[in-house]
């Protein structure tokens, strides 16, 4: 018979929430946000095209999309903390093999696109829902605001270490450095493998839980009950297939126009404008993710995430005018980043408060598989647009229209709970 206990401390779950950020701000931060400044070394090392080398990128985020469709299965055979073990561990393995690729140049691009579909799997089982789950677990209440700061944490990473990293290139060179990040990684594991707890035990304290409350569990090793939805209980509701299919339409029409915003600037003309329109992009998504989980918080998944979207479609229908100037430019790329930040964290959000905390990571990566799996169609989709006219224009428009769509599923899967019936 279970029973109700008071707990001693909060001790573990701020360790866990400080995990979190620390996870964002080493795997996006650090390994992610700072790997364009590898791309003219390693291709004049190896002696490859630009072209050649980013195409490991495509490698990268099909083989996301498929891994994150086996999401639910590894963590009912492995658990959540085996597998971030094991994402940690791959991850010391890619970096690893990128080291190779330096050292056998001969055979340097097959090993760099080998070691891509590993980081596919890190980036699922290591990443963005990792910190999701950690962030719904660990707290009562407030979990919005947590899931933010510590999103957050990937884009100021970028911003500290972007100047770091390039002075460690020009040092030692860009295979010691990845080299050295391999090490890192395998204290990563370490770490995990003795001190990280995905799920709160029977003595575990939730942040902002005024009562200090927990359900005792049958032993010390069992985890406490946690309250929400099943993954079975959720796929018996409306709102489970609406929010999949606004996720999948979320991956096709905002995040690929991000990719092309500085393309399409020179396009127009705005040459010595782009790179600083895609600077603005990401400073708005690093400001924005602060705080946006804590406004979710407290107005609720529906309101601030419909007005994101009318804010995305303004960028649509601003993309698909005639004439831009360098001012709109300016307007354009911070909606789109605006859009960039609907990806991130509102999504855990809208998990967290419509299913609960119970089994969020396995529902959370039905959600995530969708969107990557749009974004992995979106990506090759809108240059497609793009080499049948000539021009983005027509694509926006359809865009646009798309996001009307895409408004309805989220306003649908944002509603009170429905179930099918049978």
């Amino acid at each position: 018979m279970s029973t109700r206990v008071k707990t001693k401390s909060t001790k573990m779950a701020w360790i866990m929430v400080i995990f979190a950020m620390f996870d964002m701000l080493y795997y996006q931060g650090l390994l992610s946000n700072t790997l364009s400044l590898f791309l003219v070394p390693i291709t004049e090392d190896l002696g490859i095209s630009r072209t050649l080398y980013s195409g490991a990128t495509s490698v990268t985020g099909i083989s996301n999309a498929i891994f994150s469709a086996f999401f639910v299965v590894f963590l009912n055979k492995l658990g959540q903390k085996k597998m971030f073990v094991i994402g940690a561990s791959l991850s010391a393995v890619e970096l690893f093999m990128m080291y190779l690729a330096g050292c056998f140049p001969q055979i340097g691009i097959v090993i760099i696109y080998v070691s891509k579909i590993i980081r596919a799997l890190v980036t699922s089982w290591a990443t963005m829902m990792v910190v999701n789950i950690i962030c719904s677990t660990w707290a009562k209440k407030n979990n919005g605001l947590l899931m933010g700061i510590a999103t957050a944490m990937g884009g100021l990473g970028g911003t500290i270490f972007s100047p770091l990293v390039q002075s460690w290139i020009n040092a030692i060179g860009w295979k010691n450095v990845y080299l050295c990040w391999a090490i890192m990684s395998v204290v990563v594991a370490i770490f995990a493998a003795f001190v990280v707890k995905f799920k709160p035990g029977p003595k575990d304290a939730l942040l902002f839980d005024d009562g200090k409350e927990v359900v005792q569990a049958k032993d010390e090793d069992e985890a406490a009950e946690l309250p929400g939805m099943t993954l079975l209980e959720a796929r018996k509701t409306r709102n489970f297939y609406f929010g999949v299919a606004y996720t999948f339409l979320s991956g096709i029409l905002i995040y690929p126009p991000i990719t092309i915003i500085a393309a399409y600037a020179t396009d127009l003309g705005l040459v010595d404008n782009a790179a600083s329109a895609v600077s603005l992009i990401y400073s708005i998504n690093m400001v924005l993710t602060f705080f946006i989980g804590g406004i979710i918080d407290k107005f609720k998944c529906r309101p601030v995430m419909l007005i994101m979207v009318v804010l995305i479609f303004a960028s649509d229908v601003l993309l698909s005018m005639e004439h831009i100037s360098a001012t709109m430019l300016y307007v354009i790329a911070a909606l789109l980043g605006v859009g960039y930040t609907v990806l991130q964290v509102p999504l855990g959000c809208m998990v967290r408060e419509k299913f609960g905390a119970k089994e969020f990571g396995k529902i959370q990566s039905f959600f995530y598989t969708g969107m990557v799996a749009g974004m992995a169609i979106g990506n090759p989709l809108i240059n497609v647009g793009f080499d049948l006219t000539g021009t983005y224009r027509s694509t926006f428009m359809i865009y646009a229209a798309g996001l009307v769509l895409m408004a309805i599923f989220l306003f649908l899967a944002t509603g009170k709970i429905k179930y099918i019936k049978k």
